[in-house]
């Protein structure tokens, strides 16, 4: 017993010093020049509702005028429903799998008509029902695991994967149907492996049928059809042309065998944090500040840069505050509104920034 108090205390003073090294390296980046200033909105965003909930992990699956409903992302099943005026909060289930194993992972859910579809990016399959237990279909969209993804109706699903080219590994941009029939695939431009140097997040929005890749380590997005055709590239408003990461060969044991493969030897830098779009708009949630902002400012707030989604030219940037000290870790803006997660506090704020 005494062995194990131990270890748990060791646990938590490794975990504590990790926390204040990532701060004062974030606080220590945050002075220096990068090479860009931005364009602030005057507008001020203002707070319009707050609702506490009971866990940290949690995700947006749909938004209506009068009802926001979130998921727990660890456990898809689990729903949780708060009014816009933020005045009643629910909490059901969906006939979902409750298996750890086939949840392990980045899920998506989305709420489309009467259906609600899951996809599991560890095991690669589809769920969807409209809330009968006897109305679950479930599909087996790939053979390997993926690890983001966005659904654009029912029938098709477009997802980021794992593509061997002889023994290197590539990021892929893949659309399959419910029976997971690949149709169309896209290979983000390699800068260094191909695989870590094209990691990134996809956002879709329904009115415009269009597609947006954000590069989490250069200062890139683009812009894809649903047939997963280039519309166009964009430079995002930073410097950064190139990812920068640096590699390691190590070894690794799988299924008994020894493989020796490339892996980033320190963390990389991140340049753009997180995407969101609608139908005219694109909104990136960004790591690096700019030659015009105080070092207070960017790190007292999450600062959000918008670019017109008919060409990716840059619009405008404004803040967003911290919300009872945490960073936020998820958000969508609908019509003028901008709903974000916060861990375990949802916010929606007025958006006045067009």
């Amino acid at each position: 017993m005494k062995k194990k108090v131990i270890i748990i205390s060791l646990v938590l003073c490794l975990s504590c010093l990790s926390m204040i090294v990532l701060y004062i390296y974030s606080n220590r980046n945050s002075n220096v020049k990068n090479g860009f200033v931005r364009t602030f909105s005057k507008e001020k965003i203002l707070l319009k509702g707050k609702a506490v909930l009971v866990q940290n992990s949690y995700a947006i699956a749909d938004i209506s005028p009068e009802i926001i409903t979130i998921y727990n992302a660890l456990k898809p099943y689990e729903i949780t429903t708060i009014t816009t005026d933020f005045k009643s909060q629910n909490t059901y289930k969906l006939p979902f799998p409750t298996d750890k194993e086939k949840l392990f992972g980045l899920n998506k859910l989305a709420f489309i008509g009467s259906s609600k579809i899951l996809l599991t990016g560890r095991t690669a399959a589809a769920y969807a029902t409209n809330a009968n237990p006897k109305s679950l279909k479930t599909s087996q969209l790939d053979r390997t695991p993926f690890y983001n993804s966005e659904i654009l109706n029912p029938n098709s699903f477009v997802f980021v994967s794992k593509k061997m080219e002889g023994k290197a590994k590539r990021k892929e941009l893949k659309r399959v149907n419910w029976q997971g029939k690949e149709l169309y695939s896209y290979l983000p431009e390699k800068q260094i492996d191909g695989y870590y140097c094209t990691d990134g997040q996809l956002s879709y929005d329904t009115d415009a049928k269009l597609l947006t890749y954000m590069f989490y380590y250069r200062g890139e997005f683009i812009c894809l059809d649903t047939l997963l055709n280039v519309v166009y590239h964009a430079k995002t408003i930073d410097t950064v042309k190139y990812a920068k990461i640096k590699l390691k060969h190590a070894t690794q044991l799988v299924n008994g065998k020894k493989i020796n493969k490339a892996v980033p030897s320190t963390p990389p830098n991140v340049v753009n944090k997180r995407i969101c779009m609608t139908a005219d708009k694109v909104y990136m949630h960004s790591n690096l500040k700019a030659d015009n902002e105080t070092s207070e400012d960017f790190n007292n707030s999450q600062v959000i840069d918008v670019y017109d989604l008919k060409n990716g030219q840059y619009t405008v940037s404004f803040y967003l505050p911290r919300v009872d000290k945490k960073s936020l870790t998820a958000f969508r803006v609908y019509k003028n509104s901008l709903i974000a997660l916060y861990h375990n506090t949802l916010v929606m704020f007025d958006l006045n920034t067009r």
